[in-house]
C-alpha cells in the first residue's frame, strides 16, 4: 500500500496528478472534495487507484465524524496535517485488506446520493410551485 502525502493548497500553483482536497478549516474540517477549497490540504496519491482508495477512506472518516476529535480552535475549528496523516495512517492498512467489500459500500452510497439529489430537486420544485401559487393568488387579489 502506497502512502498519502499532504500539502497545503495554494491557488494558482501547479496541481499534481491524482490529487484530491481535504478541508482543513471550519466545522466541516476533514471533508474531502475533488475540487479545491481555499482552506484545504492537497492529498497527493501515487496513482488513480490509491486516489480512489484514500478519497473514500477520508470520506468515510468524515461521515463517521472521526475528524471531530482532532479539531482544534475555539472560534473557528481547524484540523492540522499531522492529525489527518495519523488518523488515515491508523485506518488505511486495515481498510485496504477489505477494499473490495468497501467498494460495494461505495456503490451503495453513490446510489443513495443520487436518490438524495433527486429528492432534493423534487423538494425544491415543490417549494417553487407553492411560492408561485400563493404569489399568483395575492397578485390576483391586488387587481
Amino acid at each position: 500500500m502506497l502512502p498519502l502525502h499532504l500539502r497545503c493548497y495554494r491557488p494558482g500553483a501547479v496541481q499534481p496528478p491524482h490529487v484530491f482536497y481535504i478541508l482543513c478549516k471550519g466545522d466541516n474540517s476533514g471533508k474531502p472534495s475533488l475540487e479545491p477549497w481555499v482552506n484545504s490540504f492537497m492529498a497527493i496519491c501515487p496513482n488513480e487507484e490509491m486516489k480512489e482508495f484514500y478519497f473514500w477512506l477520508v470520506y468515510g472518516l468524515d461521515k463517521s465524524r472521526r475528524f471531530k476529535i482532532c479539531q482544534r480552535g475555539t472560534a473557528i475549528q481547524f484540523i492540522n496535517k499531522e492529525d489527518i496523516q495519523k488518523l488515515v495512517g491508523e485506518i488505511a492498512p486495515e481498510l485496504y485488506k477489505h477494499w473490495q467489500e468497501f467498494k460495494e459500500i461505495i456503490t451503495r452510497l453513490s446510489k443513495l446520493e443520487q436518490k438524495r439529489i433527486t429528492l432534493q430537486q423534487l423538494i425544491t420544485a415543490t417549494e417553487t410551485f407553492q411560492y408561485t401559487l400563493i404569489n399568483d393568488y395575492f397578485k390576483y387579489l391586488k387587481r
